[in-house]
């Protein structure tokens, strides 16, 4: 779900480059850009490669892309041609907690993207007044575990499960530079004007990087 469009929001739009020099554009997601998503997703190669995501039917993956539109706030990157290269969602699991899902298309992975969309995820969860972003990741993953130690998380479980929890206290968040066009500031309790029904069966799963 959108806020309403005159609403400004975690900084959004906001404008990065990746390291390769492209500009890349960082927004919420429209809806006449919810094809270009699910084409991201559809593209994806190898599917079932992070945590059994994304699907490997399409029907099940289009009903999964679905979902995390309904349920959650959803940001995605897009390149000069308005292609979705990158996609971050953010899922109420309760009043005070937010659960992230982030991927990035593999053409654009190791570009700095993928860090971008996890600073704007937590911007926009700052604003819609949670106080914490938490998210599992595999043990193995350790490219999405280097970018969320970068953006401030934090280990919540022993770091010898297969699976590990990690949280970002909003409080605590790193102050980093930014790159957006100034935005008005962003109204309280916004919450309720997105409409979010609270956290769906449709995360489980932090990164594909």
């Amino acid at each position: 779900m959108l806020p309403e469009r005159n609403l400004a929001i975690g900084g959004l739009p906001r404008d990065i480059l990746s390291k390769n020099g492209e500009r890349i554009r960082l927004i919420l997601l429209p809806e006449d850009l919810h094809l270009r998503l699910l084409a991201m997703y559809l593209d994806y190669q190898p599917r079932n490669c992070f945590q059994g995501l994304p699907p490997i039917r399409d029907e099940i993956c289009a009903k999964w892309v679905e979902n995390m539109i309904h349920d959650g706030v959803n940001i995605v990157a897009l390149s000069g041609i308005r292609e979705v290269v990158g996609h971050v969602a953010v899922f109420p699991v309760n009043e005070r907690k937010c659960e992230l899902l982030v991927v990035v298309a593999p053409a654009f992975q190791n570009q700095g993207v993928g860090t971008e969309l996890v600073r704007a995820a937590a911007d926009v969860a700052d604003d819609l007044n949670f106080s914490q972003v938490w998210l599992p990741v595999d043990t193995t993953n350790s490219r999405a575990r280097h970018v969320y130690e970068k953006c401030g998380f934090q280990y919540t479980s022993s770091r010898l499960a297969r699976e590990l929890d990690m949280a970002l206290d909003l409080a605590q968040k790193p102050v980093v530079p930014s790159c957006a066009a100034p935005q008005p500031p962003p109204p309280h309790a916004m919450i309720a004007s997105l409409g979010l029904a609270g956290h769906a069966e449709v995360a489980g799963v932090s990164a594909g990087f």
